[in-house]
């Protein structure tokens, strides 16, 4: 059996056609805008974190680089306080040699005879 149509008919079915094809294109916008602020929206989400995460690091490497400079002032501080202390042992050391030869020399003229 074969279907035949009125112009009225084909009229109808291609406005309805029409209608179909804009509703679905109308969806498919929609669908892709919907999509695109998704995925701005994720987008930003990942750089924040990203630069949340760089400004830890940064942050990480700037308490580190303090350190470094605290313990390097620590060591400079250590050091001169050593030889300050070693300039003292040596002038300790200095004069207990010249008590030490002082005592050689009264011990040997004690018993030296006379």
């Amino acid at each position: 059996m074969e279907y035949s149509f009125t112009s009225k008919q084909e009229l109808k079915i291609s406005n309805c056609t029409e209608n179909i094809q804009q509703e679905v294109q109308n969806k498919v916008s929609d669908l892709e805008e919907k999509l695109r602020v998704e995925v701005e929206a994720k987008i930003a989400e990942v750089e924040a974190r990203f630069e949340e995460a760089w400004k830890i690091q940064a942050s990480m490497f700037q308490e580190a680089y303090d350190k470094k400079d605290a313990d390097v002032e620590d060591l400079k501080e250590s050091f001169k306080s050593l030889q300050q202390e070693n300039m003292q042992l040596k002038a300790d050391l200095g004069a207990l040699e010249t008590i030490q030869r002082n005592d050689y020399l009264r011990l040997f003229a004690s018993i030296r005879p006379s």
